[in-house]
């Protein structure tokens, strides 16, 4: 478990800056279907950053917080709900991200820095993806429930993996700016000042 956390701490050093790029990239698209005939591309880019850092701060700095699954150190017995809505959230932001995915391969181009850059970050998110599942799914104190966990996680990644193409063929054009929103929200719970796992001194910790 020290070694995955360990782990998952530099990875997340790493893919900061690419995972932040992604969610200013799903708010920009989500608000070009709201505002797109009144301000140009570089107004809605700059707002899409704007709401990215408001998504972010509401992470950090509010009840929300303590939903985060990365921050979920120390699973005890009375925060296995919590945990369980945790591993429910973590499981929605496979979407969003699976979405920008199959955007990025369809104009995927090996001479192209932003592609390299985006599939760089995307294999690094792939990664903290496991580690977090591995993490969150051990967190239980029965084997069953533990497997279950995983089998779950996995489950919606798959779901997930394969759904952009449904998405974009029923979903209205209004109704995707909605899900991209919702999606950068959902993503920018990740975005945190990276941390190594301190050792519990709680007598409930397992």
């Amino acid at each position: 478990m020290k070694f995955l956390r360990n782990l998952r701490y530099w990875l997340e050093i790493f893919s900061i800056p690419f995972f932040t790029l992604l969610i200013i990239h799903l708010s920009s698209h989500g608000l070009e279907g709201f505002l797109e005939d009144i301000f140009s591309e570089n107004i809605l880019f700059i707002l899409g950053i704007i709401f990215s850092f408001i998504f972010i701060a509401l992470w950090n700095f509010s009840p929300l917080k303590k939903l985060v699954p990365c921050k979920h150190e120390h699973c005890h017995n009375t925060t296995k709900i919590i945990h369980i809505f945790a591993i429910c959230a973590f499981c929605l932001h496979f979407f969003p991200a699976s979405i920008l995915r199959s955007q990025l391969l369809a104009g995927f181009e090996w001479t192209s820095f932003i592609s390299i850059v985006g599939l760089s970050g995307f294999f690094l998110h792939f990664l903290t993806d496991i580690i977090v599942t591995i993490i969150l799914s051990l967190a239980f104190p029965k084997l069953w429930e533990k497997i279950i966990s995983i089998i779950f996680i996995s489950s919606a990644w798959g779901f997930a993996f394969f759904s952009p193409e449904i998405f974009f063929s029923y979903v209205s054009e209004i109704n995707q700016s909605i899900i991209f929103i919702i999606g950068a929200f959902v993503l920018a719970m990740f975005i945190h000042l990276p941390h190594k796992t301190k050792k519990c001194n709680d007598k409930h910790c397992h």
